[in-house]
Protein backbone atom coordinates (compact mmCIF):
# COMPACT_ATOMS: atom_id res chain seq x y z
CA UNK A 1 0.00 0.00 0.00
CA UNK A 2 2.99 2.33 0.74
CA UNK A 3 4.18 1.78 -2.71
CA UNK A 4 1.14 2.79 -4.11
CA UNK A 5 0.76 5.51 -2.43
CA UNK A 6 4.06 6.57 -3.40
CA UNK A 7 3.64 5.63 -7.17
CA UNK A 8 0.69 8.35 -6.86
CA UNK A 9 1.86 11.18 -5.17
CA UNK A 10 5.13 10.98 -7.70
CA UNK A 11 2.65 10.88 -10.63
CA UNK A 12 0.33 13.57 -8.87
CA UNK A 13 3.49 15.81 -8.60
CA UNK A 14 4.62 15.73 -11.70
CA UNK A 15 1.26 16.87 -13.22
CA UNK A 16 1.67 19.38 -10.80
CA UNK A 17 4.79 20.84 -12.34
CA UNK A 18 3.25 20.42 -15.70
CA UNK A 19 -0.61 22.68 -14.30
CA UNK A 20 1.82 24.82 -12.42
CA UNK A 21 0.85 28.53 -13.49
CA UNK A 22 -2.83 27.03 -13.16
CA UNK A 23 -4.83 26.98 -9.54
CA UNK A 24 -7.11 23.73 -8.97
CA UNK A 25 -10.20 26.09 -9.20
CA UNK A 26 -9.03 27.22 -12.62
CA UNK A 27 -8.99 23.97 -13.82
CA UNK A 28 -12.12 23.37 -12.50
CA UNK A 29 -13.86 26.19 -14.47
CA UNK A 30 -12.05 25.24 -17.42
CA UNK A 31 -13.56 21.80 -17.58
CA UNK A 32 -10.09 19.79 -17.00
CA UNK A 33 -11.78 18.12 -13.85
CA UNK A 34 -8.88 15.47 -13.76
CA UNK A 35 -5.88 17.66 -13.79
CA UNK A 36 -8.27 19.92 -10.77
CA UNK A 37 -8.67 16.34 -8.78
CA UNK A 38 -5.13 15.80 -8.88
CA UNK A 39 -3.90 19.30 -7.89
CA UNK A 40 -6.48 19.28 -5.47
CA UNK A 41 -5.19 15.65 -4.13
CA UNK A 42 -1.68 17.31 -3.88
CA UNK A 43 -2.59 20.00 -2.07
CA UNK A 44 -4.85 18.33 0.58
CA UNK A 45 -1.62 16.56 1.24
CA UNK A 46 0.59 18.76 3.13
CA UNK A 47 -2.91 20.64 4.34
CA UNK A 48 -5.75 18.32 5.18
CA UNK A 49 -7.75 21.11 5.84
CA UNK A 50 -7.73 22.76 2.87
CA UNK A 51 -11.25 23.84 2.76
CA UNK A 52 -10.57 25.31 -0.79
CA UNK A 53 -9.03 22.06 -2.45
CA UNK A 54 -11.31 20.09 -0.50
CA UNK A 55 -14.35 22.06 -2.39
CA UNK A 56 -12.51 21.27 -5.76
CA UNK A 57 -12.01 17.93 -4.86
CA UNK A 58 -15.72 17.81 -4.42
CA UNK A 59 -16.78 19.03 -7.54
CA UNK A 60 -14.20 17.97 -9.49
CA UNK A 61 -14.37 14.43 -8.87
CA UNK A 62 -17.61 12.90 -10.25
CA UNK A 63 -17.47 15.22 -12.81
CA UNK A 64 -13.98 13.97 -14.03
CA UNK A 65 -15.28 10.29 -13.18
CA UNK A 66 -18.42 10.98 -15.38
CA UNK A 67 -16.70 12.06 -18.58
CA UNK A 68 -14.83 8.84 -18.38
CA UNK A 69 -18.17 6.41 -17.87
CA UNK A 70 -20.06 8.47 -20.84
CA UNK A 71 -16.92 7.71 -23.13
CA UNK A 72 -17.05 4.08 -22.23
CA UNK A 73 -20.61 4.10 -22.52
CA UNK A 74 -20.50 5.73 -25.99
CA UNK A 75 -17.73 2.73 -26.58
CA UNK A 76 -19.52 -0.18 -25.61
CA UNK A 77 -22.44 1.32 -27.61
CA UNK A 78 -20.64 1.06 -30.78
CA UNK A 79 -20.12 -1.80 -30.48
CA UNK A 80 -16.59 -2.12 -32.49
CA UNK A 81 -13.88 -4.40 -31.32
CA UNK A 82 -11.43 -2.23 -32.12
CA UNK A 83 -12.62 0.13 -29.19
CA UNK A 84 -11.76 -2.26 -26.02
CA UNK A 85 -8.50 -0.33 -25.83
CA UNK A 86 -9.73 2.79 -25.10
CA UNK A 87 -12.41 0.91 -22.76
CA UNK A 88 -9.61 -0.53 -21.10
CA UNK A 89 -7.87 3.04 -20.72
CA UNK A 90 -11.21 5.04 -19.63
CA UNK A 91 -11.10 2.36 -16.73
CA UNK A 92 -7.61 2.62 -16.13
CA UNK A 93 -8.24 5.93 -15.70
CA UNK A 94 -11.27 5.94 -13.13
CA UNK A 95 -9.07 3.51 -10.77
CA UNK A 96 -5.78 5.80 -10.94
CA UNK A 97 -8.14 8.38 -10.02
CA UNK A 98 -9.69 6.90 -7.09
CA UNK A 99 -6.87 5.62 -6.05
CA UNK A 100 -5.19 8.78 -5.35
CA UNK A 101 -7.91 10.19 -3.97
CA UNK A 102 -8.12 7.14 -1.60
CA UNK A 103 -4.45 8.53 0.04
CA UNK A 104 -6.13 11.87 1.38
CA UNK A 105 -9.45 10.11 2.34
CA UNK A 106 -10.80 10.22 5.38
CA UNK A 107 -11.95 14.46 4.79
CA UNK A 108 -14.18 16.97 6.66
CA UNK A 109 -16.29 18.77 4.45
CA UNK A 110 -18.27 21.89 5.59
CA UNK A 111 -18.29 20.77 9.19
CA UNK A 112 -19.08 16.52 8.17
CA UNK A 113 -17.27 13.72 7.53
CA UNK A 114 -16.77 12.95 3.55
CA UNK A 115 -17.22 10.10 1.53
CA UNK A 116 -16.92 9.18 -1.97
CA UNK A 117 -18.31 5.89 -3.57
CA UNK A 118 -16.22 3.05 -3.76
CA UNK A 119 -16.51 1.19 -7.09
CA UNK A 120 -14.73 -2.20 -7.94
CA UNK A 121 -12.87 -2.28 -11.35
CA UNK A 122 -11.55 -5.38 -11.47
CA UNK A 123 -13.88 -7.40 -13.40
CA UNK A 124 -14.31 -4.52 -15.72
CA UNK A 125 -10.77 -4.21 -16.54
CA UNK A 126 -10.36 -7.79 -16.95
CA UNK A 127 -13.12 -7.98 -19.12
CA UNK A 128 -11.99 -5.10 -21.10
CA UNK A 129 -8.07 -6.05 -21.02
CA UNK A 130 -9.24 -9.64 -22.70
CA UNK A 131 -11.67 -8.46 -25.52
CA UNK A 132 -8.95 -5.89 -26.45
CA UNK A 133 -6.56 -8.95 -26.68
CA UNK A 134 -8.63 -10.77 -28.81
CA UNK A 135 -8.99 -7.93 -30.85
CA UNK A 136 -5.53 -7.25 -31.92
CA UNK A 137 -4.58 -11.09 -31.54
CA UNK A 138 -7.36 -11.57 -34.08
CA UNK A 139 -6.72 -8.49 -36.18
CA UNK A 140 -3.06 -9.19 -36.66
CA UNK A 141 -3.98 -13.26 -38.12
CA UNK A 142 -5.80 -11.15 -40.46
CA UNK A 143 -3.13 -8.47 -41.37
CA UNK A 144 -0.79 -11.64 -42.01
CA UNK A 145 -2.96 -12.82 -45.19
CA UNK A 146 -2.21 -9.51 -47.29
CA UNK A 147 0.80 -11.16 -47.43
CA UNK A 148 3.11 -7.70 -47.73
CA UNK A 149 6.20 -6.52 -45.51
CA UNK A 150 4.30 -3.49 -44.16
CA UNK A 151 1.07 -5.45 -43.39
CA UNK A 152 3.51 -8.21 -41.61
CA UNK A 153 5.11 -5.21 -39.34
CA UNK A 154 1.31 -4.27 -38.35
CA UNK A 155 0.77 -7.44 -37.70
CA UNK A 156 3.64 -7.86 -35.50
CA UNK A 157 2.73 -5.06 -33.57
CA UNK A 158 -1.01 -6.15 -32.62
CA UNK A 159 0.48 -9.45 -31.70
CA UNK A 160 3.00 -7.35 -28.98
CA UNK A 161 0.02 -5.61 -27.89
CA UNK A 162 -2.20 -8.75 -27.59
CA UNK A 163 0.71 -10.33 -25.80
CA UNK A 164 0.96 -7.03 -23.36
CA UNK A 165 -3.36 -7.25 -22.72
CA UNK A 166 -3.43 -10.95 -22.45
CA UNK A 167 -0.66 -13.05 -22.69
CA UNK A 168 -2.78 -16.66 -23.13
CA UNK A 169 -2.68 -17.43 -26.49
CA UNK A 170 -0.63 -20.42 -27.15
CA UNK A 171 1.07 -19.95 -30.53
CA UNK A 172 1.63 -15.92 -29.94
CA UNK A 173 5.66 -16.24 -29.69
CA UNK A 174 5.47 -18.67 -32.53
CA UNK A 175 3.32 -15.43 -34.68
CA UNK A 176 5.63 -12.80 -33.87
CA UNK A 177 8.60 -14.07 -34.60
CA UNK A 178 7.12 -15.08 -37.81
CA UNK A 179 5.53 -11.96 -38.35
CA UNK A 180 9.05 -10.38 -37.35
CA UNK A 181 11.03 -12.28 -40.11
CA UNK A 182 8.65 -11.89 -42.58
CA UNK A 183 8.39 -7.96 -42.03
CA UNK A 184 12.00 -7.26 -42.40
CA UNK A 185 14.00 -5.85 -44.50
CA UNK A 186 17.02 -8.11 -45.19
CA UNK A 187 20.01 -6.67 -46.70
CA UNK A 188 23.34 -8.40 -48.07
CA UNK A 189 26.42 -6.99 -47.95
CA UNK A 190 29.31 -7.68 -50.72
CA UNK A 191 32.52 -6.44 -52.24
CA UNK A 192 32.82 -6.24 -55.92
CA UNK A 193 36.43 -5.50 -57.59
CA UNK A 194 37.01 -3.46 -60.47
CA UNK A 195 40.40 -2.44 -59.49
CA UNK A 196 43.83 -3.68 -61.33
CA UNK A 197 45.03 -5.58 -57.79
CA UNK A 198 44.25 -8.16 -56.84
CA UNK A 199 42.37 -8.49 -53.58
CA UNK A 200 44.38 -10.38 -50.84
CA UNK A 201 43.24 -12.96 -48.72
CA UNK A 202 40.53 -11.90 -45.97
CA UNK A 203 40.23 -8.42 -47.43
CA UNK A 204 36.72 -8.75 -48.06
CA UNK A 205 35.69 -10.04 -44.51
CA UNK A 206 37.72 -7.58 -43.04
CA UNK A 207 35.82 -4.97 -45.03
CA UNK A 208 32.29 -5.99 -44.14
CA UNK A 209 33.28 -6.93 -40.40
CA UNK A 210 30.91 -3.76 -39.47
CA UNK A 211 29.25 -3.32 -36.20
CA UNK A 212 25.28 -3.96 -37.86
CA UNK A 213 23.90 -3.50 -34.10
CA UNK A 214 24.78 -0.18 -34.50
CA UNK A 215 23.67 -0.06 -38.28
CA UNK A 216 20.54 -1.74 -38.12
CA UNK A 217 17.03 0.36 -37.04
CA UNK A 218 13.70 -0.18 -37.35
CA UNK A 219 12.79 -3.09 -39.70
CA UNK A 220 15.89 -3.47 -41.44
CA UNK A 221 18.86 -5.75 -40.88
CA UNK A 222 22.59 -6.18 -42.48
CA UNK A 223 23.91 -9.82 -43.58
CA UNK A 224 27.47 -10.21 -44.84
CA UNK A 225 27.27 -13.97 -45.25
CA UNK A 226 30.21 -14.08 -47.65
CA UNK A 227 30.41 -16.66 -50.17
CA UNK A 228 27.94 -18.07 -52.19
CA UNK A 229 24.26 -16.98 -51.66
CA UNK A 230 20.90 -16.47 -53.14
CA UNK A 231 19.75 -12.93 -53.96
CA UNK A 232 16.24 -14.24 -53.52
CA UNK A 233 16.82 -14.75 -50.10
CA UNK A 234 17.46 -11.22 -49.52
CA UNK A 235 15.76 -7.99 -50.43
CA UNK A 236 18.27 -5.53 -50.63
CA UNK A 237 21.50 -6.30 -52.22
CA UNK A 238 24.23 -3.48 -50.93
CA UNK A 239 27.63 -3.77 -53.25
CA UNK A 240 30.86 -2.25 -52.04
CA UNK A 241 32.26 -1.59 -55.62
CA UNK A 242 36.03 -0.43 -55.43
CA UNK A 243 37.04 1.52 -58.61
CA UNK A 244 40.25 2.14 -58.11
CA UNK A 245 43.16 2.05 -55.89
CA UNK A 246 46.19 4.54 -55.86
CA UNK A 247 49.14 3.68 -53.81
CA UNK A 248 51.94 5.89 -53.94
CA UNK A 249 55.68 4.87 -54.77
CA UNK A 250 58.07 4.30 -51.38
CA UNK A 251 59.29 7.56 -50.75
CA UNK A 252 62.58 8.31 -48.25
CA UNK A 253 62.78 12.06 -46.95
CA UNK A 254 66.14 12.88 -44.82
CA UNK A 255 66.96 16.38 -43.14
CA UNK A 256 69.54 17.14 -41.28
CA UNK A 257 69.03 19.64 -38.52
CA UNK A 258 72.23 21.40 -36.79
CA UNK A 259 72.50 22.36 -32.86
CA UNK A 260 75.26 23.97 -31.44
CA UNK A 261 76.31 25.33 -28.23
CA UNK A 262 79.37 26.32 -25.90
CA UNK A 263 80.74 24.17 -23.01
CA UNK A 264 83.71 25.46 -20.23
CA UNK A 265 87.06 23.73 -20.88
CA UNK A 266 89.31 24.22 -18.62
CA UNK A 267 90.75 27.82 -17.50
CA UNK A 268 93.33 30.54 -19.18
CA UNK A 269 95.21 33.59 -18.19
CA UNK A 270 94.28 37.06 -18.48
CA UNK A 271 96.97 39.46 -19.61
CA UNK A 272 97.46 42.98 -19.43
CA UNK A 273 98.16 45.09 -22.15
CA UNK A 274 102.11 44.27 -22.25
CA UNK A 275 101.46 40.82 -22.25
CA UNK A 276 102.38 40.23 -18.30
CA UNK A 277 99.80 37.78 -16.31
CA UNK A 278 97.75 40.08 -14.28
CA UNK A 279 97.47 39.79 -10.84
CA UNK A 280 94.88 40.71 -8.04
CA UNK A 281 95.43 42.64 -4.92
CA UNK A 282 96.57 39.48 -3.41
CA UNK A 283 99.21 38.85 -5.90
CA UNK A 284 97.89 35.94 -7.24
CA UNK A 285 97.65 35.19 -11.16
CA UNK A 286 94.01 36.07 -12.62
CA UNK A 287 92.69 33.61 -14.71
CA UNK A 288 89.39 32.60 -16.04
CA UNK A 289 87.52 30.08 -17.55
CA UNK A 290 87.95 28.75 -20.77
CA UNK A 291 84.78 27.95 -23.49
CA UNK A 292 84.63 25.98 -26.55
CA UNK A 293 82.03 25.23 -29.34
CA UNK A 294 80.47 21.55 -29.71
CA UNK A 295 78.15 20.78 -32.49
CA UNK A 296 75.87 17.63 -33.02
CA UNK A 297 73.73 16.94 -36.07
CA UNK A 298 69.96 15.42 -36.08
CA UNK A 299 70.12 12.76 -39.34
CA UNK A 300 66.25 12.77 -39.35
CA UNK A 301 64.53 9.95 -42.23
CA UNK A 302 60.93 10.09 -43.03
CA UNK A 303 59.51 6.91 -44.83
CA UNK A 304 56.42 7.62 -46.72
CA UNK A 305 53.60 4.96 -48.59
CA UNK A 306 50.21 6.45 -49.20
CA UNK A 307 46.81 4.23 -50.70
CA UNK A 308 43.64 6.04 -51.98
CA UNK A 309 40.73 4.29 -51.61
CA UNK A 310 37.88 4.77 -54.31
CA UNK A 311 34.29 2.92 -54.42
CA UNK A 312 30.77 3.35 -54.58
CA UNK A 313 28.43 1.79 -52.55
CA UNK A 314 25.61 0.51 -54.72
CA UNK A 315 22.09 -0.33 -53.46
CA UNK A 316 19.88 -3.05 -55.57
CA UNK A 317 16.48 -3.64 -55.13
CA UNK A 318 16.71 -7.70 -55.49
CA UNK A 319 13.13 -7.95 -56.35
CA UNK A 320 13.65 -5.37 -59.61
CA UNK A 321 17.02 -5.94 -60.01
CA UNK A 322 17.36 -2.07 -60.21
CA UNK A 323 19.30 0.23 -58.65
CA UNK A 324 18.10 2.30 -56.08
CA UNK A 325 20.98 4.76 -55.29
CA UNK A 326 24.62 4.75 -55.78
CA UNK A 327 26.92 6.90 -52.82
CA UNK A 328 30.48 7.85 -54.11
CA UNK A 329 32.83 7.38 -51.35
CA UNK A 330 36.86 7.99 -50.87
CA UNK A 331 39.03 6.97 -48.30
CA UNK A 332 42.88 6.90 -47.48
CA UNK A 333 45.77 5.12 -46.14
CA UNK A 334 49.13 7.00 -44.65
CA UNK A 335 52.51 4.74 -43.50
CA UNK A 336 54.63 7.30 -41.88
CA UNK A 337 57.81 6.16 -39.96
CA UNK A 338 60.30 8.68 -38.42
CA UNK A 339 64.08 7.65 -37.62
CA UNK A 340 66.20 10.56 -36.12
CA UNK A 341 69.90 9.50 -35.01
CA UNK A 342 72.19 11.94 -33.43
CA UNK A 343 75.79 12.39 -35.02
CA UNK A 344 78.32 14.60 -33.20
CA UNK A 345 78.65 15.59 -29.56
CA UNK A 346 75.23 14.95 -28.37
CA UNK A 347 75.44 17.18 -25.36
CA UNK A 348 74.94 20.26 -28.32
CA UNK A 349 71.61 19.18 -28.55
CA UNK A 350 68.64 20.53 -26.22
CA UNK A 351 66.62 18.79 -24.28
CA UNK A 352 63.65 18.78 -26.40
CA UNK A 353 66.00 17.47 -29.75
CA UNK A 354 66.74 15.02 -27.13
CA UNK A 355 63.48 13.56 -26.89
CA UNK A 356 62.85 13.32 -30.54
CA UNK A 357 65.83 11.27 -30.89
CA UNK A 358 65.14 7.36 -32.00
CA UNK A 359 63.90 5.22 -33.87
CA UNK A 360 65.62 3.16 -37.21
CA UNK A 361 64.18 2.58 -40.75
CA UNK A 362 62.03 -0.05 -41.09
CA UNK A 363 60.83 -2.31 -44.35
CA UNK A 364 57.89 -0.55 -46.26
CA UNK A 365 54.89 -1.83 -46.14
CA UNK A 366 53.75 -4.06 -49.22
CA UNK A 367 50.74 -3.06 -51.47
CA UNK A 368 48.90 -5.64 -49.25
CA UNK A 369 49.30 -4.38 -46.34
CA UNK A 370 48.61 -0.83 -47.64
CA UNK A 371 44.97 -2.02 -49.03
CA UNK A 372 44.22 -3.43 -45.35
CA UNK A 373 45.69 -0.44 -43.65
CA UNK A 374 42.52 1.19 -45.24
CA UNK A 375 40.02 -0.73 -44.19
CA UNK A 376 38.98 0.74 -41.24
CA UNK A 377 38.72 4.43 -43.27
CA UNK A 378 36.66 2.89 -46.22
CA UNK A 379 34.56 1.01 -43.35
CA UNK A 380 34.20 4.23 -41.61
CA UNK A 381 32.73 5.39 -44.68
CA UNK A 382 30.07 2.37 -45.98
CA UNK A 383 29.00 3.04 -42.07
CA UNK A 384 28.08 6.60 -43.00
CA UNK A 385 26.06 5.30 -46.38
CA UNK A 386 24.29 2.87 -44.17
CA UNK A 387 23.24 5.42 -41.91
CA UNK A 388 22.14 7.33 -44.55
CA UNK A 389 20.19 4.84 -46.49
CA UNK A 390 17.38 3.74 -44.12
CA UNK A 391 15.08 5.44 -45.82
CA UNK A 392 15.72 3.82 -49.13
CA UNK A 393 14.32 0.47 -47.87
CA UNK A 394 10.59 -0.04 -47.67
Amino acid sequence: MKKLNFILITFASFLILVTACNSSSKLLETGQYDLAVTKSVVKIQKDKENQKNIDVLVKAYPKANDKNLEKIDYLQKEGRPDRWESIYSNYIQLKRRQDLVKTVMPLKYNGRLLEFENRNYTDRLIEAKKNAADYFYHRGKDLMKEGRKISYRNAYSNFEKAKKYHPVYNDIDRLMDETYNLGLNKIVLSVVNKTKYRLPQDYEKQLLSLDFNAIDKNWNRHFAPMGQYTNSDYDYSVKVVLRNMSISPERIKENVITETKKIRDGWEYEYDARGNVKKDSLGNDVKRPKYKAIRCDVIESIQFKDIIVEAYVDIYRNSTRKLVKSYPISAEGHFQNIARIARGEIEALSAETRKTLGGQPVPFPDDFQMMFDAIPAVKDQVHQVLRQAQTLYQ
